[in-house]
């Protein structure tokens, strides 16, 4: 029984893994023609996997009757509303019950990184479209929808790789956040992704002082326990705030009019739509224009950017209360499992909802569908224990000190490299004619992901093999194979894209001979000929 478990619990993930894939894909410019059976499809065998799991979490707990309840309102809202999306919501809150919340947190990595990194890649190496905006200098989205989605997406994904990797050096963690910030300041030009950024580096601090100087013994617990109760009141805290500011802006307030100014005209548009379409139990379908995906501003755009407000209106009130309930009851079972680095990100993500939409979106907020997900803490563990047991405090702070060093040095070496690396990736795309928007874009997509998973796998196995050597410990053989199937990769992929651009050269050089020859462009004579004919 439990070998049966198990595999069906691989199965949900890997379904999963894929419909997190797809969703990532649907909010970048790849525009593949993907057939409308997919999903139905693929819904069939995620419902079926996530029911034939459900009774081996255990019956007589009270989660395993929780995702059933939640998922009858989803049920609701979908006949209310008809977004596709629902019954997936559904059918994931009821699959992850049971499972451990760093397993579901890793797929996610894996498939909407995997996704981002392509997207990104294919995007400056002019394989899919890059769009670029203007509002008070260039905006650029690389690959994604819009730019604010761009620097959505980083920041989740810097937020949820440190919830979810429990072996993260603090310093890591540092540097995303840092990367993150300069994305949303100096690409995509999103305030709120950059102020949720530097909130996220704050945030890694005070988990830092917290575990060396709060969180021992004779520390002052009284900050850990106001910061407890602070996280746990987070997501109906920033529900009744986003909701008041909309009632500032109804009430034709000074405070509201300057609110509405600081948030891009956000509550203008949240009492819009309430004034057109009311509150009601289970939400009501709204025809939201926004500006992604095109770089013409749209006319009439309504589109409602506070994750609270969207859902109170477009999902309903019970779905609000619902969230808000096991949101909070996340939080406290992530407390209580000494999770604390998960609690701290999700006060993370309950801020950013105030002015972004991206909380009901699974290749945003994964953790929206896993309420139901086993939250205690791994026994004894990681870092801190291996690093006890393998020398002096000298001796791991030299370690930590080389891999930083180390990863610093790496990553600018790689930042120099790529722009040349970009540059004849989209020399061969081009002389392939591959892009974006139809089967094209498939091989796009493929070649891009190679590209990434190369130089990302490459460097961490890299850094690994250097590392060893420098501190003088074993080299591990695994990082060797690593590196070795990474260098073939490239090697082949080098190899293969310098005899695309040798026959595509040739090919044109043949032209621009004949063309030399005749003394007149090909395209001239040919309508020459052609104008003799009629």
């Amino acid at each position: 029984m439990k070998k049966a478990g198990w595999a069906l619990e691989q199965l949900y993930l890997g379904l999963a893994g894929v419909y997190l894939a797809f969703c990532a894909l649907q909010r970048t410019t790849y525009y593949l023609p993907i057939p409308p059976f997919f999903q139905k499809a693929l819904l069939a065998a995620m419902a079926a996997a996530a029911l034939l799991k459900l009774p081996f979490a255990g019956l007589k707990k009270v989660e395993t009757w929780i995702g059933p309840a939640m998922g009858v309102v989803y049920f609701m809202i979908y006949r209310a509303d008809g977004y596709a999306f629902l019954p997936f919501m559904a059918v994931m809150t009821i699959g992850c019950t049971g499972i451990d919340y760093r397993r579901i947190l890793k797929v996610w990595l894996l498939a909407t990184g995997s996704v981002l990194a392509a997207a990104v890649i294919a995007a400056l190496a002019g394989g899919i479209d890059n769009l670029v905006y203007y509002r008070d200098g260039f905006r650029s989205s690389w690959g994604i929808c819009y730019p604010t989605d761009l620097a959505s997406s980083a920041l989740f994904f810097a937020i949820l790789l440190w919830a979810a990797w429990d072996d993260l050096p603090d310093w890591a963690a540092l540097a995303l956040g840092a990367a993150s910030a300069a994305l949303a300041l100096f690409i995509a030009q999103s305030r709120n992704s950059l102020i949720c950024s530097a909130l996220f580096i704050a945030v890694v601090l005070y988990r830092m002082i917290e575990r060396r100087y709060i969180d021992r013994e004779g520390g002052p617990k009284w900050i850990m326990r106001g910061c407890d109760g602070l996280l746990t009141a987070a997501f109906g805290l920033f529900a009744a705030l986003s909701i008041f500011m909309v009632w500032l802006y109804s009430r034709e307030t000074a405070a509201g009019y300057r609110l509405n100014e600081f948030m891009s005209n956000r509550l203008a548009h949240s009492w819009k739509a309430y004034s057109e379409y009311g509150l009601t139990a289970f939400g009501t379908p709204l025809n939201q224009i926004g500006n992604g995906f095109s770089v013409i501003p749209q006319a009439g755009a309504n589109f409602i950017d506070s994750s609270y407000v969207l859902m109170l209106l477009r999902y309903g009130g019970v779905y609000l209360l619902a969230m808000c309930v096991l949101w909070t009851w996340t939080t406290v079972k992530a407390i209580r499992g000494g999770n604390r680095k998960l609690a701290l990100a999700m006060g993370v993500i309950a801020f950013h909802s105030v002015m972004e939409h991206h909380f009901t979106e699974v290749n945003y907020n994964i953790l929206a569908v896993m309420p139901l997900a086993v939250y205690a803490a791994q026994a004894g563990a990681g870092r801190k224990k291996r690093c006890a047991a393998s020398g002096k405090a000298w001796a791991r702070r030299i370690r930590a000190t080389v891999s930083a060093v180390l990863a610093a040095a790496l990553t600018a070496a790689a930042w120099l490299c790529l722009p040349a690396a970009l540059t004849w990736l989209r020399t061969v795309f081009g002389a392939l004619g591959w892009h974006g928007g139809d089967w094209s874009g498939a091989l796009v997509l493929l070649a891009s992901l190679l590209t990434s998973a190369a130089l990302l796998v490459g460097l961490w196995a890299l850094h690994g093999i250097l590392g060893a050597l420098l501190t003088l410990q074993r080299l591990a053989r695994r990082a060797l194979a690593v590196l070795a199937a990474c260098a073939l990769l490239a090697g082949g992929g080098w190899l293969l894209g310098e005899g695309v651009i040798r026959g595509a050269s040739e090919r044109e050089a043949a032209v621009l001979e004949a063309e030399a020859r005749s003394g007149k462009p090909r395209c001239l004579r040919r309508k020459r000929r052609r104008s003799k004919g009629s």
